[in-house]
């Protein structure tokens, strides 16, 4: 999260049905990207209301999962399932060894965190050599309505201007390669995950 604690979404109930529903709609895709293996240990960084943790912890035989996630509130609202582990923290800095983990991932964290290139350093840190660290992010500048919508590209520009006051970064999925090769990943891939459940 940013120095300043301010998750742009916030909490609200409202607020978790819609991050529900999202979740519904694209934990399928990413799971496949994720490819978990049976046996895995993998641990998510602003694992949120829990709900992909759990699906990923479900998605192989013997995996367990940590769901690493800064707000309280969060985690005791978190879907719970008997192979995942919440734990209170910070990305920036994570209280795991060197090497813990064959899976490290995070997906919609980092462009809300004040240093994405230290919270990916992190994730390499505490993934065992020669396994993966993943991240899906967004491009909110990709949004686009045909007829325009004036109205709602005044929000939307908004909405942008709104999460980089907060210290955020509504772009960061365009950056994801130049960030991780800072980080010190080696074979860095690309893909392209589009969602249209915005229409």
């Amino acid at each position: 999260m940013s120095d300043r604690n301010t998750y742009i979404h916030g909490t609200a109930p409202s607020e978790q049905q819609r991050l529900a529903t999202l979740n519904r709609l694209t934990n399928t895709a990413f799971l496949e990207f994720l490819n978990v293996q049976p046996g895995m240990h993998v641990l998510e960084v602003g694992s949120g209301i829990g709900l992909l943790t759990c699906a990923v912890a479900r998605s192989a035989r013997d995996v367990k999962v940590v769901g690493v996630e800064q707000s309280l509130d969060q985690i005791r609202s978190a879907a719970t399932d008997p192979a995942v582990q919440y734990v209170q923290g910070d990305a920036h800095r994570l209280d795991f060894p060197d090497g813990s983990f064959d899976l490290v991932f995070a997906r919609y964290l980092l462009e809300h965190v004040a240093n994405p290139e230290a919270v990916i350093r992190e994730m390499r840190r505490v993934t065992r050599p020669g396994c993966r660290v993943a991240a899906c992010e967004n491009d909110e500048s990709l949004i686009r309505f045909d007829p325009r919508c004036p109205l709602f590209e005044a929000v939307w520009k908004a909405f942008q201007q709104h999460q980089e006051n907060l210290g955020g970064d509504s772009h960061i999925g365009t950056r994801l390669y130049g960030l991780f090769h800072k980080a010190g990943l080696s074979r860095v891939e690309l893909s392209v995950q589009p969602e249209i459940h915005w229409h």
